[in-house]
C-alpha cells in the first residue's frame, strides 16, 4: 500500500498540465522574449539559492512537513498565474515555484526512506523509488496530454488550475505515508554539518562542477526552447503539449544510454553527452533554416537527442560524488552541485531566451551547438595535455 501510494504521490506532484504550454500562455499576454527568460531565470535561481536552506528546514521539520508545505506554496504559485495579468504577479509566482520546490526536492525520498526504515524494510528502498519513476513518468505524460485536451477546451488559464489542484492532493498524500513523528537530529549535529558545507564544497573537484554545470544547462533550457522553436513552427500549443510526450519517451530511454556510460570514465561519459547534444541543437538549428514540411520532423529529432541525455547524465555524476564522499557528505556535496548548476542554468536561460527576441532562433540554436562541440573540444585536450 505505501508503494502505491507513493507511486500517487510522485505521479500528482509531476502532472504539470502547463508544462509545456506556459511559453505560449506568456506570449498570449504579450509578454516579450526578455520578460519569459525573467520568469524562467527567476525560478531557477531562487530554486538554487533556496536548495541549502530548505535542506536545514526538511532536516528540522521533517520530510513529510516540507513535502507539504512545498506542495502548498507550489500550488497557489500556479493559481497566481491563473488569475495574473501583470508582470510583477508572475515574478512573484516564479518566487514561488522556486522556494516550493526547493522544499520537495529530496524529501519525497528522505520521507519513503525514514518510512522504510521504520518498518524494518529500508533495503526495499531502490524497488519503491523504482515504483515511483514509473508514477512520475506517468505524470508527466497524463499532464502533457491532459494539457493540451483542458487548454483547448477551457484556454490557457485553466491548465494552471488544473496543475494547482493536482500538486495540492499530492501534497496530501505524505499525511497517509508518514503516520509517525520526525525525530529532530540533536543541535550538535547540526552545528557540525552546517559548518562542513564549504568544505565539502572543496571536495568537489572543478572538473567535475565544470562539467555537470555544462550538462545540467543544456537539460534546463530544453523545455522553454522546445516551446519556443515549435511555436515559431506555426504549430499549436496544444499539439505542443502533445509532441513534448516525444522528449518524456526520449527521456525514459536514456536510462539504457546510462547503462552504457556508467562504467565509463567520467570525462569520456561528460563528452558523450555533450556531443549528443551538440547534435541535438544542430538538427534543431538545420530543421528551422529548412523550412519546410520537414522541418517539424528534424526539430523533433534534434530535441529527442537532448531528451536522451536528459534521462542519463545525472547517475555518473551522482556516483562520481558518492565514491569520493561516501556517506552524509554526500548529500552536502550534491547539493552544492546541483546549487551552483541551477544559478549556471538561470544565467544561461535568462541570456539565451533573450537573444532569441534579438537573433533568429535558427542562428541561437547553432551557437549552442558550437558551444557543445567547443566544450567537449576542451575536455578531450585538457585532458591531453595533462596526459
Amino acid at each position: 500500500m505505501t508503494s502505491l501510494l507513493y507511486a500517487a504521490h510522485k505521479c500528482l506532484r509531476s502532472a504539470l498540465f502547463h508544462g509545456a504550454l506556459a511559453v505560449a500562455y506568456y506570449q498570449s499576454l504579450g509578454f516579450s522574449p526578455q520578460e519569459i527568460a525573467l520568469l524562467s531565470s527567476t525560478y531557477w535561481a531562487t530554486f538554487s539559492l533556496l536548495q541549502l536552506p530548505s535542506g536545514g528546514f526538511a532536516d528540522h521539520y521533517g520530510p513529510k512537513i516540507s513535502l507539504i508545505a512545498g506542495g502548498l506554496v507550489v500550488s497557489t504559485a500556479y493559481l497566481i498565474e491563473a488569475s495574473s495579468m501583470h508582470m510583477v504577479w508572475f515574478i512573484l509566482s516564479a518566487i514561488m515555484q522556486g522556494v516550493g520546490q526547493s522544499m520537495i526536492a529530496g524529501s519525497d525520498s528522505t520521507m519513503i526512506f525514514a518510512v522504510l526504515k521504520h518498518q524494518g524494510m529500508e533495503k526495499r528502498y531502490s524497488e519503491y523509488e523504482s515504483k515511483a519513476w514509473t508514477g512520475r513518468h506517468l505524470g508527466l505524460l497524463l499532464g502533457l496530454l491532459g494539457g493540451a485536451a483542458i487548454s483547448t477546451v477551457f484556454g490557457f488559464r485553466a491548465v494552471f488550475i488544473a496543475s494547482a489542484c493536482a500538486m495540492f492532493f499530492g501534497s496530501l498524500v505524505p499525511f497517509v505515508i508518514m503516520k509517525f513523528d520526525w525525530v529532530t537530529p540533536s543541535r550538535h549535529k547540526k552545528a557540525k554539518s552546517g559548518n562542513n558545507y564549504l568544505r565539502h564544497f572543496q571536495l568537489v573537484p572543478l572538473s567535475i562542477l565544470s562539467r555537470f554545470c555544462i550538462v545540467y544547462t543544456f537539460d534546463a533550457i530544453l523545455p522553454i526552447l522546445f516551446q519556443m522553436t515549435l511555436i515559431h513552427l506555426g504549430v499549436s500549443a496544444a499539439v505542443v503539449s502533445v509532441l513534448f510526450a516525444v522528449i518524456l519517451i526520449s527521456s525514459l530511454m536514456g536510462y539504457y544510454l546510462s547503462l552504457v556510460t556508467r562504467n565509463l570514465d567520467l570525462r569520456i561519459s561528460f563528452e558523450i553527452f555533450t556531443l549528443i547534444n551538440g547534435a541535438g541543437m544542430a538538427l534543431v538549428s538545420f530543421g528551422l533554416w529548412l523550412s519546410t514540411s520537414l522541418s517539424t520532423s528534424i526539430v523533433l529529432l534534434g530535441f529527442s537527442l537532448l531528451g536522451l541525455t536528459k534521462g542519463a547524465y545525472a547517475p555518473p555524476f551522482t556516483a562520481q560524488i558518492l565514491q569520493r564522499d561516501g556517506g552524509e557528505d554526500s548529500s552536502k556535496s550534491l547539493s552544492l552541485l546541483y546549487f551552483l548548476g541551477g544559478l549556471a542554468a538561470a544565467g544561461t536561460i535568462y541570456s539565451t531566451v533573450s537573444l532569441a527576441g534579438l537573433t533568429s532562433l535558427t542562428s541561437l540554436c547553432m551557437l549552442l551547438a558550437v558551444a557543445a562541440f567547443g566544450s567537449v573540444f576542451f575536455s578531450h585536450f585538457a585532458h591531453l595535455r595533462r596526459g
